[in-house]
């Protein structure tokens, strides 16, 4: 047997054992890890959730009278014992029977089932298919209706150029017939040709 067939029978024994000796030593000298304090907020946090009755990351959809189809999605949601659900990072989204299709962006979200209302609340974006970009701070919908009312000042950003406006409801329409998106209060358009 020549040199080179010595040392390659040597290795095949001694290379295995070696990695066995490291393996052995990582088991034998590692450290015991005590669960209690291995997630030590854990329990706090469960039992907040437990009080708290909230659900993390929900999906609602449904529809309303007429056909218009409404789904909300969001971060966290919760309940109080007045009746209010209480949502955060919400993305709604309406679209109705005659093809509009809206898309909201908002921080929270507060809805009444009760009255089948909602508030949105906070730094809102809403992206029509249209083509508008819309942000304003507070809207106003009726989910029996698909009524959606923007009482305060909103930008917009259109096909047609900017727009400023102190109100704006998107009304549904009765059959195949589009959406109307009414801005009044003060309504300040800046017309830029294509």
């Amino acid at each position: 047997m020549d040199r080179h067939s010595r040392l390659v029978a040597l290795l095949k024994v001694v290379l295995p054992l070696m990695a066995l000796g490291l393996l052995s030593t990582l088991f034998l000298l590692s450290r015991s890890i005590d669960p209690e304090t291995a997630i030590p907020f854990a329990k706090a946090e469960i039992e907040d959730r437990i009080n708290a009755r909230r659900i993390t990351e929900p999906f609602f959809s449904g529809a309303t009278a007429q056909g218009d189809t409404l789904s909300l999605s969001a971060a966290t949601i919760g309940f109080d014992a007045s009746g209010l659900t209480r949502a955060t990072d919400v993305m709604a989204e309406l679209v109705q029977i005659g093809g509009t299709r809206v898309t909201m962006n908002a921080a929270e979200a507060e809805v009444n089932l009760q009255t089948n209302a909602a508030k949105l609340s906070g730094g809102i974006l809403i992206n029509t298919a249209s083509g508008f970009d819309i942000t304003t701070h507070r809207i106003e919908a009726d989910l029996s209706s698909a009524l959606i009312t923007a009482p305060g000042q909103i930008s917009a950003r259109g096909p047609f150029g900017n727009l400023e406006a102190g109100k704006m409801v998107l009304r549904p329409q009765n059959g195949d017939e589009q959406a109307q998106m009414v801005f009044t209060n003060r309504v300040k358009l800046i017309y830029t040709p294509e």
